[in-house]
């Protein structure tokens, strides 16, 4: 598992269709398939996952985006703990 970044070309109005392919039903419970968030960058949107490549590779193709390149961990620590967080064994 990895923290890796895609860069999506466009802006705003790609907003829900990238929210609506990682997350087809927002009021699923836990855990999300894949932790992710959505910001922008000087060339679009940047989605950012926490992922096995394999995976990152596909969400990629799916949403238009960019190769997956690797991220950094310490700048998306929420995604690494929603991770760990939803995994754990409910009480």
């Amino acid at each position: 598992m990895q923290v890796y970044d895609i860069l999506v070309a466009g802006g705003d109005e790609l907003k829900e269709s990238i929210a609506r392919t990682l997350c087809p039903d927002e009021h699923h419970p836990p855990p999300c398939p894949v932790p992710w968030s959505l910001g922008y960058a000087e060339d679009g949107l940047l989605l950012t996952i926490y992922a096995d490549q394999a995976t990152a590779e596909d969400i990629a193709r799916r949403v238009g985006g960019s190769p997956p390149t690797p991220g950094d961990p310490d700048d998306h620590p929420e995604l690494i703990e929603q991770y760990r967080i939803e995994r754990e064994p409910r009480k």
